[in-house]
């Protein structure tokens, strides 16, 4: 061994880890991406806790005495998985002690670690200190997760007593660099899912309220996205009543998803309610729209029929 293996060992670990870890903008993936990660190559067991997303400070992340996250992810070597039933699954609310190494971590925000489990186990059963003594478990650091200056989460590593793996202060610099990097991905998903809800509930608010036709008209609309992600985008149905007894039906979509796309979404809505109020065939109406559109540079294309329903004359009108 040179003295340049271990900085070799080093840059193999972290580029592994970048491939291996964030392949997704999903936040649980990516938390059990790292956790799965790092038990193959440093640990018995990691779990990946998060802050909850609405916690606006500190203080709501560590109230006193405890510290409330939610737990992401859970991986650990086989001989433990049959130690740990208690210990608190993916999804669930845990708790931590202000004693305790995640406690301590959260609150420093540098890696603590300890030289036996967790923190002071406690008559809790969801507390994860306790799970862990009860599982014989020798070690444990904690490392905070850190993205832009705020805490996202934190991730706690442990050790088993016959475990070949040791906290060494190699391998914490090297858990503190995965960290950080895992962090990074952690709150671009975070942020992601976060556009994506606004995006949903715009759009979904848009479509609940279509105009309401004339009464010699019955109309009636359902929406049904073809998945789950292709909710968020730019589709629209509009119903306007005209003159005459006559009612112009709307269906378009935007190019692209997003919130942007259902910014515009809403902006190519309004503006052809407009239009449709100066009484123009359905042709006329899409091509004062097209261009209006095409005045603002960073408009995106969409497409659009428009049916104007004439009962009183049985016709129906289509672009």
């Amino acid at each position: 061994m040179t003295e340049a293996d271990p900085a070799h060992r080093r840059l193999a670990l972290l580029d592994a880890a970048t491939t291996r870890i964030g392949s997704t903008l999903d936040i649980d993936t990516t938390c059990a991406e790292l956790a799965e990660f790092v038990v193959s190559a440093m640990a018995d067991l990691a779990i990946v806790d998060l802050v909850p997303p609405d916690a606006a400070g500190p203080a709501d992340v560590l109230p006193p005495g405890r510290a409330r996250l939610r737990r992401a992810a859970l991986a650990c070597v086989p001989g433990l998985r049959t130690r740990l039933p208690s210990l608190a699954p993916p999804g669930a609310s845990v708790r931590h002690g202000a004693e305790s190494a995640v406690g301590q971590s959260l609150h420093t925000r540098v890696p603590v670690t300890t030289p036996g489990p967790a923190g002071p186990a406690s008559n809790d059963p969801a507390d994860t200190a306790t799970a862990l003594r009860a599982a014989g478990i020798d070690t444990t650091l904690a490392v905070p997760l850190m993205a832009h200056g705020r805490i996202v989460g934190v991730l706690l590593l442990a050790r088993a007593p016959d475990s070949a793996h040791d906290f060494t202060a190699e391998v914490i610099r090297l858990v503190q660099d995965l960290a950080a990097r895992a962090a990074v991905a952690i709150d671009n998903a975070r942020r992601y899912t976060q556009a994506q809800g606004i995006a949903v509930e715009l759009q979904r608010a848009l479509l609940t309220e279509p105009g309401a036709p004339h009464p010699n008209l019955d109309v009636a609309f359902c929406y049904l996205p073809s998945g789950s992600t292709s909710v968020v985008g730019g589709d629209w149905y509009e119903v306007v009543r005209l003159s005459f007894g006559r009612t112009l039906l709307v269906m378009g979509d935007v190019m692209g998803h997003g919130i942007e796309a259902a910014v515009d979404m809403s902006n190519y809505r309004s503006t052809l309610r407009q239009v449709a109020a100066m009484d123009l065939p359905p042709h006329r109406i899409l091509r004062r729209l097209d261009a209006l559109i095409d005045e603002k540079k960073s408009a995106r294309p969409a497409t659009c029929l428009l049916a104007l329903a004439d009962p009183g004359r049985r016709r129906w009108t289509f672009s």
